[in-house]
């Protein structure tokens, strides 16, 4: 489906590792995201769901994960592959700093 939508699939089930800090203590988190993915000169993850709940935006697990998968490959975008609906969906985050200046205009 990802490559009917344009995709060049890169890696499959790639493996990273996302550091974060905790009460000033590294910790390590490992992350393996279905794809890793590119088009048009981007480079995305894909995440593939295949129930109709986790497969949707309004599910906020979801939106987490797309968002911590964004972080921490450190890519342009997310994909969401929507395999009940057949649907490819491209996310994208803003980044931190406009996130701030949106919500300062709210």
């Amino acid at each position: 489906m990802l490559r009917s939508e344009g995709f060049e699939i890169e890696a499959v089930q790639p493996p990273t590792r996302l550091r974060i800090v905790v009460d000033d203590r590294p910790r390590t988190v490992s992350l393996r995201a279905d794809y890793l993915v590119s088009r048009g000169g981007l480079r995305l993850v894909a995440e593939v769901k295949s129930g109709r709940v986790s497969a949707s935006l309004a599910c906020a697990a979801t939106r987490r994960q797309l968002l911590e998968y964004r972080v921490a490959y450190d890519v342009d975008g997310v994909v969401l592959v929507d395999m009940a609906a057949k649907q490819v969906h491209e996310v994208r985050f803003p980044r931190l700093d406009q996130a701030i200046e949106l919500a300062e205009v709210a």
